[in-house]
């Protein structure tokens, strides 16, 4: 629905600053006030704090009164249109309402915004002019958006979400893109929120929350939070994201991890479904550095967590952790259960530079005579432990006692850079990297 919703954003100028346009069975909302006044009369439809006054005055809280309000099908849009130039804060005096249902918040709306253009290598562009802070609430305790029940199907982007005890829950399915949660509007800054950045909950709808997403302008950044990035209970698709960078993807601006229980990832998935996704080809694949400690969890254990083709680098703890407690060391026949199946990685024994390319030579001992394994080789500068780079996959099978030998011929690295890799398995389980190996001459 949120594809047909955007078809209709220039209905706005038939029905003014907010309420719904006839002929259509949605209604959209234009915030043209930085206050926080709620709706002064949320049966009529139209986004108004002030009945007394000539046109409407629409707060982002009287939009979100007056889209939970409105009874139509389809999607409820809230755009924005605030006068004047550059950034426009709003700061709440007390938690918005939560949104009831499937509402589309769009930051971009704003005259002058604009998506980010550039490629997961380039760093992002996007020009949020909509900030969304907590600095008037309890960071202890306050949210700032909170999808939940009968939000279905739901989507905030190109808001920049900071210094709340959470940036988003999500309650039900919705997707965040084209954000950044927990900088400052250039996405150079630190306003962490206190706890997380994205807090995805499995207490009310079982369908997969997205985070992010495979084009450029779907990338959030979030970063700077004081605990983790994503937390996820429920199966989730996290694509594209700038996770622990600033806005460039390559300055350290990174979550904090702090937890009074426990050392936290700066990606968590704590629920027990499969189907989660973290990472991808190309623009989506995730950027996740700079941590202060894991880069990826996948904790409870019959979680299983496919996590491909990241650039996983300079985090404090795992680049990738089985079971949140510490390297998972492989097993005979790989039968030991758990998060991923606690599946093996691969054992690498030697890699070599040649001109155009780099031999790397192994073996995985898995469970035998199965469907092909994946095997995933990463690359990192002198003395890196984690996945900096990825460098190629490969495919193997096991024979009957469960063993496969590689020897692969990967992209190009220099002398004295480190690899290392993963093993992927065909129901989307991941293993923790291996032990590195560091490249050697001819």
């Amino acid at each position: 629905m949120a594809a047909a919703v955007l078809g209709l954003c220039g209905l706005a100028a038939l029905v003014g600053p907010g309420g719904a346009a006839a002929g259509t069975d949605n209604v959209i909302e234009t915030v043209n006030q930085t206050s926080d006044e709620p709706d002064a009369n949320t049966a009529d439809n139209t986004c108004d704090t002030d009945l007394g006054t000539g046109g409407a005055q629409c707060t982002l809280r009287a939009a979100i009164q007056q889209a939970n309000a409105y009874a139509g099908t389809d999607a409820d849009l809230i755009r924005f249109n605030i006068p004047g130039d550059g950034v426009h804060r709003i700061a709440p005096d007390a938690p918005l309402p939560g949104i009831t249902g499937e509402t589309e918040i769009d930051g971009y709306s704003q005259p002058g915004a604009s998506v980010n253009t550039r490629k997961l290598r380039q760093g992002d562009n996007a020009e949020l002019l909509i900030e969304l802070s907590g600095e008037n609430l309890d960071p202890f305790s306050d949210n700032g958006l909170m999808f939940v029940a009968g939000s279905s199907d739901s989507q905030v982007k190109g808001l920049c979400i900071n210094r709340f005890a959470t940036g988003i829950v999500l309650q039900n399915p919705a997707r965040v893109a084209g954000n950044f949660i927990g900088t400052d509007p250039t996405g150079t800054k630190d306003r962490g929120n206190l706890g997380d950045g994205v807090f995805a909950s499995s207490s009310i709808h079982p369908s997969a929350r997205i985070i992010g997403g495979p084009t450029p302008e779907a990338r959030n950044v979030i970063s700077a939070n004081g605990r983790s990035a994503i937390i996820s209970n429920i199966a989730a698709t996290v694509q594209g994201n700038y996770i622990g960078t600033a806005s460039d993807g390559r300055s350290p601006l990174g979550n904090r991890g702090e937890s009074m229980t426990e050392a936290t990832a700066a990606v968590e998935l704590a629920s027990d479904t499969i189907g989660n996704t973290v990472g991808g080809p190309g623009d989506a694949a995730n950027v996740i550095a700079f941590n202060e400690h894991k880069g990826v969890s996948v904790y409870n254990p019959n979680t299983v967590a496919y996590v491909t083709r990241n650039r996983i680098h300079s985090n404090g703890g795992l680049a990738i952790d089985l079971g949140d407690d510490g390297r998972t060391p492989n097993d005979a026949d790989d039968a030991d259960p758990g998060p991923n199946r606690l599946l093996n990685f691969p054992v690498l024994k030697r890699a070599t530079s040649h001109a155009g390319h780099t031999r790397i030579a192994g073996v995985l001992k898995t469970f035998p005579t199965t469907a092909p394994y994946g095997i995933e080789f990463f690359a990192n500068p002198q003395g890196g432990r984690q996945a900096k780079r990825f460098i190629g996959t490969v495919l193997v099978e096991t024979n009957g006692n469960g063993k496969a030998d590689f020897n692969f011929k990967a992209r190009p690295t220099g002398p004295g850079a480190t690899i290392t890799a993963t093993t992927n398995d065909d129901g989307g389980a991941t293993s923790e990297l291996s032990a590195t190996i560091e490249v050697e001459a001819p």
